[in-house]
Parts: C-alpha cells; structure tokens; sequence
C-alpha cells in the first residue's frame, strides 16, 4: 500500500534575533536585551534536545522528502510558554511578529509548510482579531490556544468563546498545546523526567473537561479542537471519569445535557497520538480511527535518524487496520486543518 502522509504536529526553533525584526513600534526601534528571551522559560528545568538545533524551511524541507511525508503542520518551541508572559501589549505584539516571521520564513518558502497561528489569549479580543489577521492574509490553518497559561485560563469558561466562534466562523480549528510545567505542581519532582510524564497530560485533561462540561461544543457544534502532544491513551480513562461524574451529579453540569462521551461520537475533538503507544489500539476500537492525528514531534527528542523510522514503524503496526492507519496519517490531518 502506497501511504500519504501529513505530519499533524512537526515543530520549530525559533531564531529570537530574526522574530525581533518582524515586531512592529513601540518595541522594532528598540534593542532586543540579549540577557533576556522573548518568551519565558517553559519551567526553569535543564533540558537535553534531539541535537537538531536548525529547523529552517530547508531542513523541514529534507526531513519531508527523507520520510516521505507529503505536508507538515508546524508550531513553536519556545513560543509554546506565550500563555505565561504577564504583559498582554507584549503577548499581542510578539504573537504578531511570530506569525509574520512563519509567513515569511516557512509558509512562503514551501507550500508544504503549514502553520498554526500564535495566539495571544492574554486579551480575548486581541486574540480573536489576531486569528482572523493569521487565517485571512497569512494563511495560516488554525489558531494555537496555550494550554498552561499565567492566570491558569480555562477555555470552557465563556470569556473565551468569541475565539470559537471565530474559529467556527473561519472554519478552522483551535489546537490545545502544552509544554510549560508552570503552575501544575510538578516542580515538587526532582527531575524532568519525573515532571515530563506529566507535564502535557495534566493540562490537557484540564482543558478537554472545561471545553466539554463547559458547554462549548454545545454552543460551537461545528468548532474542531485538537489536544496534542499527551498521546491518545488517556482518552478512554479521562471520558470515563467524565461519564462517571455526570451520573453521579445530575444537573451540575447545567452547560452540558448530553453524556460527555456522546461529544466523542462527533467530528469536534481530536487527539495526537504516539507513533508507538501500546494503547491506540484500544482507544481506536473505543472510539474509532476518526479523531486520531498523526503527529512526529520533529525536532523535539529523537535524533534525525530515529526520526526518520518512527512513521515506518508506525505504519507496520499490525494492531491497527490499515484502512485505520491512512485515516490517523492522512485523512483526519487533512480533516482537521481543512487541508
């Protein structure tokens, strides 16, 4: 069988000194403080890399044609930690910036390259009129939504609906993204290993029950929102929990008159998955192949040559349907972004 591939989740390092060139005034005409990031640090921790340090259009450029992959949906590295900057001037003028650069550095130079826009829900309003901008002139496929952020936001609460009815208004997605440890309590680990096993799970489940007992999907039956980077496995275990809860306090949940698990029947949520987690097969028996994204992580962890095995793997997997692989690869990728 002959395989097309989207890469759902791929990632970028981001060059501060060029992103700086793109912010507009007040701060273009200032000088960038080099003892400073743009963005904060996503936990204060020492982490080790893939040792991929450059991720220019050319090397996503070689990475595709060495695996095969067809197109790539990039994010941030760094400006996964732009839901913690505390200066919402600042969170809308470097949002912008980033996504200028994207345009100019990734998604003009290769019609591969796709971007998902940076999005500063520090001001809901700032952030609804930035998702418009990014979708309408720089061709962006969606809007990232931060999914640990300074004041602990919660994107069921209603504050933050105009940015669904944007996206549902665009017809693009909102995507769940985590990173940072801030605020979750795992700096009570003594290593980053320890923390890491946990570092995008917990703020995933935060925001996957607010955004469904909250009554968004209700609201926005049409909205698609993606949770990536926590695998798939926890999604059996989380819309039990769900389930569970509902029965046992009827009319709490006054925002949602359906079972939670009925939300998981629709085209609405989706799930990146791990190209080798022992559970998918399970969760696509649960719930089927429908809602499940392939994603490489590039550049993040793997060297370039595990990198390049992973999706071989994957598609050798003979615990999944290959009609179920082409769906996770390929088809809901397309789906989703509106590729």
């Amino acid at each position: 069988m002959r395989w097309q591939v989207i890469d759902g989740d791929g990632h970028i390092s981001e060059d501060l000194d060029d992103i700086w060139s793109f912010l507009e005034e007040p701060y273009l005409s200032l000088k960038r403080p080099k003892l400073h990031g743009l963005w904060p640090s996503l936990d204060g921790r020492f982490r080790t890399g893939s040792g991929i340090a450059e991720t220019s259009a050319e090397t996503w450029n070689q990475f595709l044609q060495e695996t095969g992959i067809r197109e790539a949906v990039l994010y941030p590295t760094g400006g996964l930690a732009h839901g913690l900057i505390q200066d919402p001037d600042w969170s809308v003028a470097l949002a912008r910036a980033y996504n200028n650069w994207m345009a100019a550095r990734y998604t003009r130079q290769d019609s591969r390259l796709k971007a998902v826009a940076l999005l500063p829900v520090q001001d809901v309003d700032a952030a609804v009129a930035e998702l418009r901008r990014a979708v309408t002139e720089l061709g962006c496929v969606g809007g990232l939504l931060p999914a640990v952020t300074v004041d602990h936001a919660l994107y069921g609460k209603e504050r933050y609906w105009p940015l669904f009815a944007e996206a549902v208004r665009l017809n693009r997605p909102l995507v769940i993204h985590g990173a940072p440890q801030w605020g979750l309590g795992l700096e009570a680990f003594d290593s980053h290993l320890e923390a890491h096993v946990l570092e995008h799970a917990i703020p995933q489940f935060k925001q996957i029950v607010s955004i469904v007992l909250g009554g968004v999907l209700e609201a926005y039956p049409t909205v698609r929102i993606a949770f990536l980077e926590a695998g798939a496995g926890w999604l059996p275990y989380l819309v039990d929990r769900m389930e569970y809860e509902y029965r046992a306090r009827p009319g709490q949940a006054k925002k949602c008159p359906r079972r939670p698990s009925s939300y998981f029947e629709q085209d609405n949520l989706f799930v990146s998955c791990e190209p080798e987690e022992p559970s998918l097969g399970y969760v696509v028996q649960r719930f089927g192949s429908r809602g499940i994204l392939y994603a490489s992580d590039f550049p993040h962890e793997l060297s370039y040559d595990e990198y390049r095995h992973d999706l071989e793997e994957f598609l050798e997997r003979e615990d999944l349907a290959q009609a179920d692989k082409a769906a996770i690869v390929w088809d809901n990728v397309r789906r989703f972004y509106g590729l």
